[in-house]
């Protein structure tokens, strides 16, 4: 299979196209959510009232520690990689995970918002967001995170120069 070749600046647009995908589906299920909110839900009650309160902010909390640990861990893989375009693929990857690893306990969030009508749950989506929006891709951060030599760093500085 002949793989396509992709410059340094159709890497990072394509980077921030799916950062911002990812981000804008997060916005536009809260705003629908609040409108569904207006309406009015009336609570689920019982077992899953009494769970809520302690499950989601615990889930939210390992969604961010748990993607920041899975993304870094993935770093020290690709570290050892030599060529830059593994290097590369291997970041997409990790940023992909670390940001379903924040995705999905934003989206669950506002689920239990829509379930319970507790702002507070909103209020944590919001924080999930705000964590979201501080992760966007950066050539900055990349070639910090990769620890790139000064070649491949210039290489990523040439919006033309084909990476991959």
């Amino acid at each position: 299979m002949e793989s396509i070749s992709q410059t340094a600046g159709a890497y990072f647009k394509s980077l921030k196209v799916l950062h911002s995908a990812l981000l804008g589906g997060i916005v536009f299920f809260a705003v629908v959510s609040i409108a569904l909110q207006q309406d009015g839900a009336e609570s689920v009650g019982g077992l899953v009232d009494m769970l809520m309160p302690f499950f989601i902010p615990v889930l939210s909390v390992a969604g961010i520690v748990g993607g920041d640990f899975v993304f870094k861990s993935r770093l020290q893989r690709i570290a050892g990689l030599d060529s830059l375009k593994d290097k590369m693929d291997g970041y997409r990857s990790a940023l992909i995970i670390k940001f379903a690893l924040i995705e999905g306990p934003a989206l669950l969030t506002i689920i239990a918002f829509i379930q319970t009508g507790r702002y507070l749950y909103l209020g944590i989506a919001l924080l999930l967001l705000m964590v979201f929006v501080y992760y966007s891709p950066k050539k900055s951060k990349l070639i910090s995170d990769l620890q790139l030599t000064k070649n491949d760093s210039d290489l990523l500085d040439n919006p033309e120069s084909e990476i991959i």
